[in-house]
């Protein structure tokens, strides 16, 4: 991270911001990951922030930068349980073509929403649910069927026994 200039936006993005003017930075990300007209969330949003300071936020940092390195292709492959990602097509912290990449990398479900930022959880929430329920059923369906399926050949095979 380099020196700050006391420039606003994400100029603020290092160490000598996060330790000189931390509710500022709070403010500024939050508003970034929201999108417009969420003002109630990023009050919430910023009080939360306040809860820890800047020299915990440049520890943080650090480290997710360490772990960001090793974020690769090869990490997502790894992964093999079902998932569905949903990605904001307003989303100004990770662009829309990592979230798309990571659906394709472990064959996920890839919904994108109209004007949701970076957290759709929190700007969206009826729909991210709506899409989380629906998920989830499709896997209960899915697992009930592979339950049937090998209750049926059990019961085959225990009366050829």
């Amino acid at each position: 991270m380099c020196a700050w200039n006391g420039e606003p936006g994400w100029a603020m993005f290092n160490r000598a911001a996060f330790l000189a003017d931390h509710a500022a930075f709070a403010r500024f990300f939050v508003r970034e990951a929201t999108g417009p007209g969420h003002d109630a969330l990023v009050e919430q949003g910023v009080r939360f922030a306040q809860q820890t300071d800047g020299a915990t936020l440049v520890l943080t940092v650090a480290a997710r930068a360490g772990s960001a390195r090793a974020e690769g292709i090869e990490r997502y492959q790894r992964i093999r349980c079902p998932a569905l990602v949903i990605h904001g097509d307003a989303d100004r912290i990770v662009p829309v073509a990592k979230g798309e990449l990571v659906a394709k990398t472990i064959g996920a479900s890839f919904h994108l929403l109209e004007h949701a930022g970076h957290v759709p959880n929190q700007t969206r929430a009826h729909t991210v649910n709506h899409l989380l329920l629906s998920f989830l059923h499709d896997l209960c369906r899915q697992a009930s069927r592979v339950h049937v399926a090998t209750r049926i050949d059990h019961t085959l095979m225990n009366r050829g026994a």
